[in-house]
Parts: structure tokens; C-alpha cells; sequence
């Protein structure tokens, strides 16, 4: 943990920039992923009558456009927003701790 105050002091504006990249990977992934969810919430009702017409996942929903990256389960979810909670740690951090010592 030492060598990263010690990163954090050294550079500082390269450290915050990766957390706001961590924060920009997991935050809008997080928001997709539950505009995702709604989306299959909605459509399921309206597919009742038919038993085969049910999309389980995104991709099934949506088959030319790159789902790979939105979390559809719990483990995803939880991922993403850990990935998110890193990247605001790492920045808030970065700049407390350059205000205590400089």
C-alpha cells in the first residue's frame, strides 16, 4: 500500500486521470446495464401469449449490437460498480491526500 502513496504524491494527475477512467468504465456500464434490465422487464409481459418469444439476455434481444460489456447479472452488476467505487477511492484519495502534504 506504500508504493501507492508514494504514487499518489509523485503524480497525481496521472493517478486521478485512472480514476477517472475506472470511474468512466464502471459508471455508465452500471446505468446500461440497468436500462438493460427494464428493457427485458418490459418486453417479458408483452410476450406472455408466446412461449419461445422470451429474451433471457440482451443479446438475444438485440443481436448486431455489442452486449459484451453490459452486466446482466449479479456478479456483473457488483463488478461494475466496484470497478466505479475504485476509480472515485483512487481520485478522491489522490487529491486529499496531495492537499494534507503540499
Amino acid at each position: 500500500m506504500e508504493w501507492s502513496t508514494m504514487l499518489m504524491l509523485e503524480k497525481p494527475k496521472a493517478v486521478c486521470e485512472w480514476g477517472k477512467l475506472l470511474f468512466n468504465a464502471g459508471g455508465p456500464a452500471t446505468i446500461v446495464g440497468i436500462w438493460g434490465a427494464r428493457l427485458r422487464a418490459i418486453a417479458v409481459p408483452a410476450k406472455l401469449g408466446t412461449t419461445s418469444a422470451i429474451t433471457r439476455r440482451l443479446a438475444d434481444a438485440y443481436p448486431t449490437v455489442p452486449t459484451w460489456w453490459i452486466p446482466e447479472s449479479v456478479a456483473g452488476f457488483v463488478m461494475s460498480i466496484g470497478i466505479a467505487a475504485v476509480g472515485v477511492w483512487i481520485a478522491t484519495a489522490t487529491k486529499h491526500l496531495n492537499r494534507t502534504f503540499r
